[in-house]
């Protein structure tokens, strides 16, 4: 109980906490790159659909939980690209709920080289559930509302660079800044911008092995700067393997396996490198991927997913 109050204070008292929600899927960002940049819709020619779900911060009751899915698509016969993601995340008595949609527009730059400029509009759903806590004297404070919704607009662009071997991007996901307020129109939390920064390299080690290092950087006011940096490895688009690692942070590793020629499943496993590691169990997290069309061919784009 000590440990989901310790929790759920960190949570509302401190706007890093309410930001560092993203924490589980950046360690799996190469394979939902659309939820943090929209130019990144149809990238390829062919469907793909995402479904993520992961616990972080285990052994905390009332750790946070989170469930993603996303899919884009290049349009029929055209240069636009289009897609959705969804996230549902809950953090004891805190639920926070994303539905986004994405659209694209992919230039040629040279014969080699392509840009996309991304678009992304939805909404925001959060709600705290003040029932789920033990109150001595709900008469004294905020806490007698018993339960806060409110929904916010979500507007964010993105831009793409890439080619057969390297891409980077630029992003922001939600360019307006959210403010979270109770029936007595006091302030409990608030949500600032975060800008993305994405790149990576494809090296050929085979006709059919590839090495992709990559990174994504975050920044946000109030926070620190930082990066994760990933390593992937390809093999015959049958083994897929990762390890990642975030300064000061976390260290982590991916493992799937691609069958049925257009599903891949994998498991990560992420474990915080500071003091916070003496009280978690580390982040699980599941992911399964379906793919269609000339996904697997990677004909358009090299980028930082599977």
């Amino acid at each position: 109980m000590k440990s989901y109050k310790t929790l759920i204070l960190l949570f509302l008292f401190n706007p890093v906490i309410v930001l560092s929600q993203s924490d589980p899927k950046l360690s799996v960002f190469t394979f939902n790159p659309i939820m943090y940049n929209p130019a990144y819709a149809g990238s390829y020619d062919g469907l793909t659909i995402n479904s993520i779900y992961s616990t972080q911060w285990v052994g905390f009751d009332g750790a946070p939980k989170t469930l993603l899915l996303s899919g884009h698509s290049i349009l029929s016969n055209s240069n636009t690209g289009a897609g959705f993601d969804i996230m549902s995340d809950k953090i004891g008595a805190v639920s926070e709920n994303n539905i986004n949609g994405n659209f694209a527009y992919h230039l040629n730059l040279s014969e080699t080289i392509r840009l996309s400029l991304g678009l992304k509009a939805g909404v925001n759903l959060f709600n705290i559930d003040y029932n789920q806590f033990v109150i001595q004297n709900p008469n004294e404070n905020d806490l007698a509302d018993r339960n806060v919704s409110q929904s916010n607009l979500m507007i964010g662009s993105g831009a793409y660079v890439y080619n057969e071997k390297w891409a980077i991007g630029l992003s922001i996901p939600n360019m307006l800044k959210t403010v979270y307020i109770n029936n007595r129109n006091n302030q409990i939390a608030n949500k600032n911008p975060y800008y993305f920064i994405t790149g990576a390299y494809k090296i050929i080690v085979d006709d059919e092995i590839f090495l992709k290092p990559n990174f994504v950087t975050r920044i946000t006011d109030g926070a620190p700067i930082s990066t994760l940096i990933a390593l992937n490895l390809d093999w015959k688009d049958k083994l897929v393997t990762s390890l990642n690692f975030e300064m000061n942070a976390s260290i982590g590793g991916f493992v799937g396996f691609r069958f049925f020629e257009n599903f891949l499943a994998g498991y990560s496993y992420d474990l915080s490198v500071n003091d916070f590691s003496k009280y978690n169990g580390g982040v699980h997290t599941f992911i399964v991927t379906y793919r269609l069309g000339d996904y697997w061919s990677k004909k358009k784009c090299s980028c930082f997913t599977f």
